[in-house]
Parts: C-alpha cells; structure tokens; sequence
C-alpha cells in the first residue's frame, strides 16, 4: 500500500521499530515530543502541522505541549473535591498575627462544611456554579445569620482557589449576600443599651439565678470583659489595694476560654490567651462593685491562687459558659415531673423581670463602653481599656496611663449612686492623680467628689490643674 507523503513538509524516518517524524521552521527542529506505531501515523502528524500553517494558527509543538501539560495539571488540581481542599486550607490557614487559628474557629468552619455545606463538600471545585450557590443561598433563607456565615468561609476558600490558579472566577458571589438582616435592627438595640440605667443594671444582677452569676453580670457590665475572658479569671488575677481608704481591685486580664468541637463532635472547651493580643491588659473595679465581688469569692469561688472565679455550675464542664449564665428562655421547655411549661431562668429570666426581653448578656459589654465614655475616659482610652485593637498609627502611640483610669473608675460608682465613706476623704494619693489628668478628666472626677472631699483637695491641686479645670466651666 502506498504512503502518501506530502514532501514538502519535514521528513519521516524508522527509529528502533517506530517512526519519528521532524520539519525544520523557523530556523529551528520541530518534532511531537513522541515516536509513532506506524509511518502513517508520523505523516498524518506533519500534515497537520502544514494545516496549521495554511491557516496560521502555528505555535511550536513543543510551546503546544507545555500548555497541554499546564491545562492537564489545572484539571487535576481541581478535580479535589471542595470538603477536601477547605479543609486543608483549614490546616494551613493563620490570622494576621500569624498564628494558627484559634480551636473554636476551627471547629466553627468544620461545623459548616458538616452542615450547611454538606451538598458541596463532595464535589469537585470547578463544579460549583454560580447557579448552584443561588440555589443554595435561597434554600437556607430561614437561617440568615448562619447561611451569612457559611457563605463567607465558602467565599474565602474559593477565593484561595482563585489565587492558586485553580479556578478562574469566584462563583461565591452573590449580590448583597455580605449583609445581614438582623432580628434586632441596630437602631432598636443601640437605644435599649442606651436606655439601661445603673438601677437597671443592679437589678439584673440581683434577679439573676442562681446566686452565683449575679457577680459576673456586675463585672461585665460595669469592666466591658468577654464573657470568655471572665470564665477564665482566677483567683491571682485580682490585685487589691487602697487609695485613700478606698478599695481599688485591679484584675488583670490574661486567659479566655473558648468552646470547640472535635471532628467527631466532641465538645471541648479550652482556656488560652484572649481574642487577639491587645486583649491582654488590666482593668479596674468601680469601688462600689467590691462588696458583691467580696462575698462571691467568699462562698462561689475556687480557693488556691489558681482557682477559677467563676466556676462552672455543671461537674462535667472543666469551665463555666454562657448557656449556664444565660438560663433557659422558657420557651417549649416543660418541668419533667408535671409537664408545665417552665419560667426563664438565669440572665434570660433576669431580663424579663425587668422588663427588657431583648437584652442580650454581650449587651454588658456595649454598656460599659458607654457608661466609661459618661464617666470621662476618653474614646481611644476606652477602646484599648475594653481590648480592641486600634488601629496602626494610634496602635503604636497610646499607652493607657492607670494613674488616669482610677478618678473614672470612682465616677462610675458616682454614677451608680455609691458615696464614699466620710471617715476616709481623700487624700496625698488622690491628689497626685488629680494633677495629672487631662482637664475633661478632672472635671469629671471633681463632679463626683462630695462637698467634704473637695474642702480637702481643692487646696492640693497645682496651679496648672486649676487652669485646667476652670477652662472646663461652661462647656456644654
């Protein structure tokens, strides 16, 4: 049988029981990267590369062959099914500081990909539509809040994919699918906070059952910490001392614990470090929460310096948590022996009693920033003595000065109606502090002094001081 050459294109010869096939272009040596089973077959490859040609559409075999490999690899890496790569992007995934990530996040994200993301974890990456995740995001519409959650995770890991050059686009994508449409508008909320008094606050605490977290509900109130960072306090985290006979209890800060889950859904609750770095700090006690936590120490707390402060209230959890501060809302929950419907217990309880449903225990901690801010601290003051992170250029500038923090912790007694006693006015301590303040501080903790202790301390304060707090008269 005749061989059909087309002459003029390259040349085909035998090479140890194949065929190989070349054609110089270019001034360079072209072959297919490979020998073939009969002389055929290596014509019918140089005809097409002469069709190629006539069309010019040529590219260098082997520049053809290393995008053919490129594309071959793309396809693998993106046959790994989605549950696959999350969750070694889970692995490898460190915050901004670094670190890995923290145990409840981790076990927050596996709790997506085993729930709500369950449909897709089985499939491969480049399988998701943009249409799939419509789908998804209207079939989870009774959830908002945890579908908004899901769908962020969902959307970074995609994202990381993107990066990696596995996909070409993001299918997570959806239009306003970033907001979350709260029960509780933040205008309904930001007002009930504003609304609470300290006679509210006080009384949330003392309706609070069990006895032991009416102390908690105080001290998150009244200092802003997590309830996760005072789970962790112990009993050496407490400094007492005096200042002009009045109790001054610094508390510094240190541990949080948080709450995960293990693959196989064991619940695991651990103490470390606080939500991010300038969360470690100190916070002070307005004096007149130091009798509450006086006899909270005395009958609820752990002894020994490392004993917990705020026990957990169940023997089979290593540390307290916010569903045994919380209580039950009284909803669909029925008493085992007769069958009735039992009332809201504990902080849920609480807040019903005082008429204020809608209070949320992280409420507190919106509170005290406030009520900090009306007893004179300052705004980027509260937000370093509540552990938030500020940002880079004032993170790097501002130093909280504890010499300033103590005349607001005794305001916001003043606030809460405390008077201190008369057998201890105030004294040389006092008015050191007084002297250094700024003038909006020191015309708040004057406003706070009774008539017997400014007959004291007026005399003590330093001409500049006087300046200070004479230019504050009138101001509204």
């Amino acid at each position: 049988m005749a061989v059909h050459r087309k002459a003029t294109l390259g040349s085909v010869k035998p090479s140890a029981n194949r065929w190989k096939a070349m054609y110089e272009r270019q001034n360079q040596r072209h072959v297919p990267g490979h020998t073939f089973s009969t002389p055929e077959l290596a014509w019918a490859w140089l005809r097409s590369e002469q069709t190629l040609i006539d069309r010019g559409e040529w590219t260098p075999p082997a520049t053809r062959r290393q995008e053919q490999e490129a594309q071959a690899q793309r396809e693998a890496e993106t046959s790994t099914p989605f549950g696959a790569y999350a969750r070694d992007w889970i692995a490898n995934r460190t915050t901004p500081r670094g670190t890995p990530l923290a145990p409840r996040t981790v076990s927050e994200y596996h709790s997506y990909l085993e729930g709500p993301l369950a449909d897709f974890a089985g499939r491969q990456l480049a399988d998701v539509s943009r249409a799939d995740v419509k789908a998804w995001w209207q079939r989870f519409a009774d959830k908002p809040r945890y579908r908004h959650h899901a769908y962020a995770f969902a959307k970074s890991v995609y994202k990381a994919a993107v990066k990696d050059g596995l996909l070409d686009a993001n299918p997570w994508d959806i239009d306003n699918a970033a907001r979350v449409v709260l029960q509780t508008p933040k205008t309904v909320r930001a007002t009930m906070i504003n609304d609470l008094t300290p006679e509210d606050v006080q009384r949330v605490a003392d309706a609070t059952q069990p006895e032991q977290w009416q102390a908690l509900v105080l001290l998150l109130a009244w200092t802003g910490l997590r309830p996760g960072e005072a789970f962790g306090l112990q009993r050496r985290d407490i400094k007492t001392s005096y200042i002009d006979g009045i109790p001054c209890w610094r508390i510094h800060v240190a541990r949080a614990v948080s709450r995960s889950r293990t693959p196989d859904g064991i619940r695991v609750d651990t103490i470390g470090t606080p939500k991010t770095p300038e969360s470690i700090r100190h916070v002070w006690l307005p004096p007149h929460l130091v009798p509450a936590m006086e006899d909270h120490l005395d009958r609820f707390s752990q002894p020994r310096a490392e004993g917990l402060i705020f026990p957990s209230t169940n023997e089979a959890l290593p540390f307290a948590t916010t569903q045994q501060v919380a209580g039950t809302t009284g909803k669909q929950r029925r008493d085992r022996t007769g069958g009735k419907v039992r009332p809201p217990s504990g902080f849920n309880g609480a807040r019903e009693s005082i008429g204020m449903p809608g209070l949320r225990l992280y409420d507190l901690r919106h509170w005290a920033r406030r009520i900090l801010l009306s007893a004179g601290m300052g705004e980027l003051a509260v937000e370093q003595y509540m552990g938030h992170r500020l940002p880079a250029v004032q993170g790097a500038y501002a130093v909280l000065d504890p010499r300033q923090v103590w005349p607001v912790m005794l305001r916001c007694s003043d606030l809460a109606g405390w008077t201190p006693s008369a057998a201890a006015p105030a004294g040389r301590d006092t008015a050191v502090l007084l002297n250094e303040m700024t003038a909006e501080q020191l015309a708040a903790a004057v406003s706070a002094m009774s008539p017997d202790q400014l007959a004291v301390l007026v005399p003590t304060l330093s001409p500049e001081a006087l300046v200070r707090l004479l230019g504050t008269q009138g101001r509204p």
